[in-house]
């Protein structure tokens, strides 16, 4: 009897799916990129570019393009095919990434233009409720389903992705998703949901438990250590 097929990229009836492999690690790394850089588009988009809007807002318009297409083709080229249950999820996930996304880049996008010219207080706690609350957890909440819909999919299975670039590229991920939850006002659920995505982790060594279990760390140890060090969660921004 031959070694398992998921460890020699073949797939059912001896299919070999080692391009798939391939390209499927691609699409991580492509996930990776795209999450880290327009996630923290604020750092090098604040440029004014005309109608009161800033640079980030037009880099922001691709966001869940470049963020949920990677994860989506990743689950689209493993073998087996995940089951429509776990498509569903992934449907969902994405509905809520994109919906929260664009909430928030509206809301901002408004924030910036108007409130520093003074608004009236009903006003500025309108658009704060829609940026800084609603769009961002139901923005947050999206991408947190469509990567369990994804680390699903590939549970129990060898990748062939070296674990030191799992361990890595979940690291800066699960810095990101820190980061986020500090400036966008929910690091209470970030920190829980970093909690949770620990916990499945570790008890498997194979799909993308690694990139989980690092990710998942690095954000409780970030969240834990800026919450004891300022007393709390204060955004970043208001120091």
């Amino acid at each position: 009897m031959g070694p398992p097929d998921s460890q020699f990229g073949t797939g059912p009836g001896g299919l070999d799916t080692s391009s798939d492999s391939s390209t499927s690690s691609w699409a991580l790394g492509c996930f990776l990129v795209g999450y880290n850089v327009m996630h923290h588009s604020g750092l090098f988009g604040s440029a004014t570019v005309g109608w009161g809007t800033r640079l980030a807002d037009w880099i922001d318009l691709a966001a869940p393009l470049v963020v949920l297409l990677p994860l989506l083709s990743f689950m689209w080229l493993q073998h087996p095919q995940p089951r429509v249950r776990l498509w569903i999820v992934a449907a969902v996930g994405s509905l809520l990434y994109a919906e929260g996304h664009g909430i928030h880049l509206s809301a901002n996008s408004i924030s910036n233009a108007v409130l520093s010219d003074g608004t009236t207080p009903q006003l500025s706690d309108t658009i704060h409720l829609w940026d800084e609350v609603v769009g961002h957890y139901v923005w947050y909440l999206g991408l947190a389903v469509v990567i369990v819909a994804c680390a699903a999919s590939v549970r129990s299975r060898c990748l062939g992705i070296p674990r030191f670039v799992l361990v890595v590229g979940g690291a800066i991920c699960g810095l990101t998703w820190a980061t986020n939850g500090l400036e966008g006002g929910t690091a209470v659920a970030s920190l829980g949901v970093s909690i949770a995505a620990i916990v499945p982790a570790l008890r498997r060594d194979q799909g993308l438990s690694a990139a989980l279990a690092a990710g998942g760390s690095t954000a409780v140890v970030v969240l834990t250590s800026y919450a004891l060090w300022h007393g709390g969660f204060p955004q970043p921004s208001s120091l």
